[in-house]
């Protein structure tokens, strides 16, 4: 099963770039998030979790609960340089392909970190500033969870 705050830390830990990692929830405040990035002054990947998904039906004998999760690569900028916020964006922009092509790497291997992945829900867009003055991009994926149609007994009523 895919943990996306593992998996997040590995890349941190083997990007040379990269010198922090922070976890996030899609639920978690805002204010306390960019707080924490406010006091980093490197590059930094934010995992932010998969609480939110969809599910998908493709013919077979199961569904897929696709959650998506997101990393945020992000280069701290000097306020008012519109120079150093392109430089942010255009180094996190380079860091999200190669995030991307090691996902793919890993799924093609049949890694069990990411049986599940969804090769083709890759999204990337430009943020920023959070914190003081960070600013970069936002990686979304699918990782799914199949399952099948059998049902529970225990949580029926008889």
């Amino acid at each position: 099963m895919y943990n996306h705050d593992q998996y997040g830390d590995m890349l941190a830990n083997a990007l040379v770039d990269i010198k922090y990692s922070l976890h996030a929830s899609s639920q978690a405040d805002p204010a306390s998030v960019d707080e924490q990035i406010s006091k980093l002054a490197g590059g930094v990947l934010v995992s932010v979790d998969g609480k939110d998904g969809e599910i998908s039906y493709s013919g077979s004998e199961s569904l897929n609960l696709g959650g998506q999760y997101t990393f945020l690569v992000l280069f701290p900028t000097v306020t008012g340089n519109e120079q150093s916020v392109l430089s942010a964006l255009n180094k996190a922009k380079v860091l999200a392909k190669e995030i991307i092509k090691k996902m793919m790497l890993d799924y093609e291997a049949g890694s069990s970190l990411l049986s599940e992945l969804d090769p083709t829900s890759f999204e990337v867009h430009g943020i920023g500033p959070l914190g003081d003055c960070h600013h970069g991009v936002a990686l979304f994926f699918v990782v799914g969870e199949n399952f099948g149609f059998g049902l529970n007994p225990a949580m029926w009523k008889a």
